[in-house]
């Protein structure tokens, strides 16, 4: 297998320098636009002032950063985040604040209108709170599920407890979200 890296110039506003945010790939058509675009979702992490929650994309056929409008939820990082299947539907869970504090719960964005919301459990019960977790979605379009697994109660903390465990969650109705 002969694989080989290459850097490629990018135009745009580009995201700042930094760490521990969360990237993933949708087909977005976006508001007034007709055509689907593969775009990158950049969202969260730390630079160099601090935590953030601003929310990029980069198009992928013409590799131009955009930085996008959004009411998005608290900036944090060490969070996990994937875009449902077949849908317009990106899912971010946990993460870190900006004073430590550690996030549970899921926030959910709809990729075309940038708009956030934070769906509530139906049995009122999350996951411990945590960060640098692993998150993954099934490949089913009609019954998706997210499975997280892993990860830490604190991040910066001598005394940091470590996750080895998994949890489900059915979240085929997000899908309403999106339309």
């Amino acid at each position: 297998i002969d694989m080989e890296w290459k850097e490629v110039e990018t135009t745009g506003l580009k995201p700042t320098p930094r760490a521990a945010h969360t990237a993933f790939i949708s087909n977005s058509k976006g508001i007034g636009c007709d055509d689907m675009r593969e775009k990158m979702f950049v969202f969260g992490g730390r630079d160099h002032v601090g935590r953030t929650n601003d929310l990029y994309t980069l198009d992928i056929k013409s590799l131009e950063w955009k930085k996008e409008i959004s009411k998005a939820p608290a900036a944090r990082s060490f969070h996990a985040m994937v875009a449902l299947p077949g849908s317009q539907i990106g899912v971010c869970y946990g993460g870190m604040g900006v004073d430590g504090e550690m996030f549970s719960g899921l926030e959910v964005i709809n990729l075309q209108t940038l708009e956030w919301a934070s769906p509530k459990s139906s049995n009122g019960f999350w996951p411990p709170l945590r960060g640098a977790t692993s998150m993954v979605t099934t490949l089913s379009q009609e019954m998706p599920k997210l499975i997280i697994f892993g990860g830490s109660q604190s991040i910066e903390d001598k005394e940091t407890i470590y996750y080895n465990d998994a949890y489900v969650i059915d979240v085929a109705q997000l899908t309403a979200f999106s339309s």
